[in-house]
């Protein structure tokens, strides 16, 4: 005969009966953690919208700045001798132009000992010493050299050396070797001009600096010639650059100026022969590199319309529609920068040009930007630079209405911050229900094993007791038959 439980269908462990009782339950939960990935989704696509908003609006400030970080106040500056200057040109310079000639270029104050046999003794003869050296800044080191008489004159001027370099002179020191078996200690200032020069003094009573040939027997720089020492340029004036600009005459201590011409850099390289002309300075507006931070604009804003658009339009074959599509401030947001950028631009003046339209940029069907018209812009930036600049400048320009759109979307508490706020409070909701349905679930499931497993318990009693009715039946039938 059967038993009991070959008439019914079970599940062979508690856990998969509890499982399975539990599957409709555990369908909430799932709904709830799939609204709560969309929304993660959404959040991540208007943080994503924030970038794009974020960097046109970054570049419509570089194009309505009044001053001269104004990507459409480019300038560039011409030297006619490259081998001698080079010159820079920020947006502040005026354009024009200035002669220029060099006389001398700034340089770094070398001095150099005599020359002495790397293994003679001599230097050693002299014991410990005390020497003050000072750089250009006028703050002076007083250096102790340890000098004993085993020492050669190679190893002095490594001690001289090693206690220059790890003062905190502007100054470096090293020992050259100039021929196989003799030595020099040279001493180099790190900038160039005579206020860097280097500044020794031998008043401690010592006679090291006069013995290493750098000073004269009075203390006093001199000039280095062949093997004995001194300073390459003993006139410290010397050290610094003497150029004409304009016929005036301008002396700094680098050969990097830029408080000379407002706006422009120059750098020195070399001096002018006396029969050489004057070089020149050009100082122009750069169209070439306005074209390309116009380019720029057009390319960051077609980036962000286009994004905007794909994130909020439907297919209308598909029905398929973007994270954001619904958004009625994004869909706001769509035609107020295309109203700016097609409208008209109120001037102070009569300036013919009011609209981007003028300088041949104009919109598509879809919202972009392009330049349809090269020849007009061209034209107008080459006869009009001050009416283009106007477009984008000012209260009404075109730069200054985009970059105010945007910071309303961008800043701290604004449109996106808002709506990003909204989105993390959703989730937090939906995680705390989520939380409440485990909990309930985890009450549930206990129960439902607790239930089951009595009744799997009563199923084998009764299980067991059909056994024993078997068994006593065959017994029975044993006897009657």
């Amino acid at each position: 005969m059967s038993s009991i439980s070959s008439y019914y269908s079970f599940p062979t462990s508690v856990d998969e009966y509890v499982e399975q009782a539990l599957v409709s339950e555990r369908a909430n939960i799932t709904t709830l953690e799939n609204k709560k990935s969309d929304l993660n989704n959404k959040s991540s696509v208007y943080t994503d919208l924030s970038t794009n908003l974020k960097a046109l609006q970054d570049i419509a400030d570089e194009f309505s700045s009044t001053v001269s970080l104004n990507a459409l106040l480019t300038k560039s500056a011409v030297s006619s001798d490259e081998a001698k200057y080079k010159v820079q040109a920020s947006n502040s310079a005026v354009t024009g132009s200035y002669s220029i000639r060099v006389n001398s270029i700034a340089r770094v104050d070398i001095a150099h000992s005599s020359r002495f046999s790397s293994d003679g003794t001599e230097l050693g003869d002299l014991g410990k010493q005390e020497i003050r050296i000072a750089d250009g800044n006028g703050e002076y080191a007083d250096l102790k050299i340890d000098i004993s008489k085993d020492d050669s004159n190679k190893e002095v001027m490594q001690k001289i050396a090693e206690a220059i370099n790890e003062s905190d002179l502007s100054l470096s020191a090293s020992v050259i070797y100039d021929t196989a078996g003799t030595s020099r200690l040279t001493l180099t200032s790190k900038e160039t001009g005579y206020d860097n020069r280097i500044n020794l003094n031998d008043e401690k009573n010592n006679e090291l600096l006069t013995v290493l040939g750098i000073l004269d027997e009075n203390g006093e720089r001199q000039e280095a010639s062949g093997t004995d020492g001194g300073f390459l340029v003993r006139d410290p004036d010397e050290l610094n650059a003497v150029f004409m600009i304009n016929g005036l005459e301008i002396i700094r201590q680098s050969n990097t100026i830029d408080d000379v011409i407002d706006g422009v850099t120059i750098d020195l390289y070399s001096t002018f022969e006396d029969s050489e002309h004057d070089g020149y300075i050009s100082v122009e507006n750069d169209l070439n590199e306005v074209k390309d931070q116009i380019d720029s604009f057009i390319e960051t804003y077609n980036k962000t319309v286009t994004y905007l658009r794909d994130k909020t339009n439907i297919d209308t074959s598909t029905y398929e529609h973007g994270e954001l599509y619904g958004d009625a401030s994004l869909t706001t947001l769509r035609y107020q920068l295309s109203d700016i950028v097609t409208g008209q631009i109120s001037t102070d003046d009569d300036s013919i040009l009011n609209t981007l339209a003028d300088i041949g940029i104009t919109i598509s069907r879809s919202g972009e930007l392009s330049i349809s018209d090269q020849d007009k812009l061209d034209e107008q930036l080459e006869g009009d630079l001050a009416g283009v600049i106007r477009l984008f400048q000012g209260d009404e320009g075109v730069g200054q209405r985009i970059e105010d759109l945007m910071k309303r979307y961008t800043r701290s508490g604004g449109v996106i911050s808002s709506k990003k706020s909204s989105i993390s409070e959703q989730v937090d909701n939906l995680d705390r229900r989520i939380e409440n349905y485990e909990k309930i679930l985890e009450t549930r499931e206990a129960a439902l094993k607790l239930e089951y497993s009595k009744l799997q318990q009563m199923l084998i009693s009764l299980n067991n007791q059909m056994d024993m009715f078997n068994n006593n039946s065959s017994i029975l039938d044993s006897y009657l038959y």
